[in-house]
């Protein structure tokens, strides 16, 4: 198995990973009450994320692939798992992760009007309200992060579940660190309650989600 940069083509396989694993998670649940009976709107929902992640200043994908000499190759190449990290602050190292293009912010624009369109007419998965109090309390959240800076953060994490303690999650893990520890800032993430038991312990972190890697 290998790690690589996520391409488009890999949004469909990185689609249907997210959407079991994310399933059962205390924030999705809560604030996707109905994605059971309207899974069809979650995942339009969940690609439109994707999509945008793929073209946001500073975000960083990866995929973890299966290869030939893996013991579970199934003889074509798949995505085990998938990681974004975004990289913040200002500093000099974080100017070559925080470029733009004109293409990127196009294609973020017509997303933006993609996804009003889809929260407003379409998507039946989510709770409105639960929905603009979560974007309501976000900014203030993610102020709570801004001493830390600079500092590379762990978006979101998701491995395939017939992957998962084969060693998916400590790639992509790894590429988080090595990429903090060649900048010389802090790695930060906010763990869900279940994703607490795999990714502190592996990233030495307290139950804050918070690790510094130097």
């Amino acid at each position: 198995m290998f790690v690589r940069r996520v391409t488009r083509d890999d949004l469909p396989e990185i689609l249907e990973i997210a959407s079991t694993a994310f399933k059962h998670d205390e924030l999705y649940t809560w604030i996707y009450p109905y994605q059971t009976k309207h899974l069809d709107d979650f995942k339009r929902m969940q690609l439109i994320h994707l999509r945008t992640r793929l073209v946001s200043v500073g975000n960083h994908g990866f995929v973890t692939v299966t290869e030939e000499k893996d013991p579970y190759w199934s003889g074509t190449p798949e995505v085990t798992g998938f990681a974004f990290y975004v990289r913040n602050g200002k500093d000099k190292a974080g100017e070559k992760w925080r470029t733009d293009s004109l293409f990127n912010k196009l294609e973020r624009h017509l997303l933006s009007w993609e996804m009003s369109y889809e929260t407003r007419f379409l998507n039946r998965a989510s709770d409105p309200a639960r929905v603009k109090a979560f974007m309501g309390a976000g900014k203030t959240h993610w102020d709570l992060y801004n001493p830390l800076d600079p500092r590379w953060h762990l978006g979101t994490i998701a491995i395939s579940t017939s992957h998962q303690h084969r060693g998916p999650g400590d790639m992509l893990l790894d590429v988080g660190q090595r990429l903090a520890d060649v900048d010389s800032v802090p790695l930060t993430l906010e763990a869900s309650i279940v994703g607490r038991a795999w990714t502190l312990p592996e990233l030495g972190g307290s139950s804050s989600g918070r690790k510094a890697s130097h």
